[in-house]
């Protein structure tokens, strides 16, 4: 994709690359990670639910896959909608086994919680596509409609079904370390409550009422407030941190928190009407925003918390995949960022097509050392939880 905004590759068609490349980093990547994670983490408690998982994974490892040809050959066509109603289906599916599966576990209540919530955020998001088929189906389409129901479906994606299924998988670890961390429930409640407000942060631009911007404005600092309370812990245990956790590991976790705060905040920025429709005015922003989300606090807890779970931190070619791919994501945000600001100010910056299509070839080398790498037979089994309702 990046090497066709920079070199002459007629015969492809730029928007069938970029659909292809979203469908495939989310329902391919983010979405399939996730769902295997969670149900190995749940395996461990009842032993059922992998096997009840494992056709969803493959129909969602065939949608993901499905949706990436056919939008390289044909854009929005009938296959690929077809693929993209499969993954959708998929998800619903191992959203009910995943729901299930809790009902009867003994998991920590904590990470009960915040597995539920990322489900229905999931679930919630896909709203935002069946209103895009909806008035497309009707041929109402204007550009405000079509950009708040994309923002919603990231929103919930991102904010929801992404971000709280790594919380999960976070506090699911911290009992593996033997980490203990205050004000659990008042983080969680915080995020909770504020993620379906804080979808109006990704629509400023329209006219809203009084009431519901102050809304707004409450569920950014209520995020913040989260945060800081998770900071907290970070800081307070840090010791333990660096005592139980390898150094490749807390280096992932470490910078996926800082891009997370990075996020939080511009978030509550973003609260200001003349910052707010300077970031959504300009596309090198809003793309290094998602860039910032997905790859700087998902892609990066993710690879961490897989290294970790297949024992292979001590690996040297493990620890310089992931320093290249690290390298990688902070050039890409620095690129976007000049790219960015350089547009507010009408200033041209030049060979930053180049660059980024470079930065694509850093990130790619990173991933593919680290995947050459990987040793995944032998995964980390916490112990069976005894007290159902433990929270720390």
């Amino acid at each position: 994709m990046r090497y066709k905004i920079s070199f002459a590759m007629p015969w492809i068609d730029q928007k069938h690359i970029l659909h292809a490349h979203s469908h495939l980093a989310f329902v391919g990547w983010v979405s399939h990670t996730l769902m295997v994670l969670i149900g190995l983490y749940i395996h461990n408690f009842t032993h059922k639910s992998m096997k009840r998982l494992m056709p969803f994974i493959i129909l969602n490892l065939v949608a993901a896959y499905g949706m990436l040809i056919s939008f390289v050959l044909s854009g929005y066509s009938l296959i690929s909608i077809g693929f993209s109603t499969l993954s959708l289906v998929v998800f619903f599916g191992f959203a009910y086994v995943i729901w299930t599966g809790l009902s009867v576990s003994v998991i920590p209540v904590i990470v009960r919680y915040w597995i539920r919530l990322a489900l229905i955020c999931g679930m919630v998001s896909f709203l935002g596509t069946l209103s895009l088929a909806y008035m497309m189906a009707i041929q109402d389409v204007t550009e405000k409609k079509y950009l708040a129901s994309t923002y919603f479906y990231l929103h919930f994606q991102y904010n929801g079904w992404f971000l709280f299924s790594c919380m999960a998988l976070f506090f699911a670890k911290l009992r593996d370390w033997g980490i203990r961390f205050q004000h659990q429930l008042p983080i969680f409640w915080l995020f909770a409550l504020s993620v379906l407000p804080a979808y109006i942060l990704s629509t400023l631009w329209m006219p809203i009422p009084t009431w519901m911007y102050i809304i707004v404005i409450l569920a950014a600092v209520a995020q913040v407030i989260a945060l800081i309370l998770f900071l907290q812990n970070v800081i307070k245990n840090r010791a333990q941190f660096k005592s139980k956790v390898n150094s490749v590991i807390r280096m992932c976790f470490n910078l996926s928190l800082f891009a997370l705060t990075i996020k939080v905040l511009l978030q509550l920025g973003s609260v200001v009407p003349y910052l707010g429709n300077l970031a959504f005015g300009y596309r090198s922003i809003v793309i290094g925003y998602l860039h910032l989300a997905l790859l700087g606090v998902i892609t990066i807890f993710l690879l961490g918390y897989i290294v970790g779970i297949s024992k292979s931190y001590n690996n040297k070619n493990v620890k310089l995949g992931i320093v290249i791919f690290l390298i990688g994501v902070i050039l890409n945000e620095l690129a976007l960022m000049i790219q960015g600001v350089g547009g507010l100010f009408f200033i041209f910056v030049p060979y930053m097509n180049q660059s980024l299509f470079f930065i694509a070839l850093i990130l790619f080398s990173g991933i593919l050392i680290l995947n050459l790498s990987m040793n995944l037979k032998n995964l980390n089994e916490p112990d069976i939880i005894e007290d159902k309702e433990e929270i720390f």
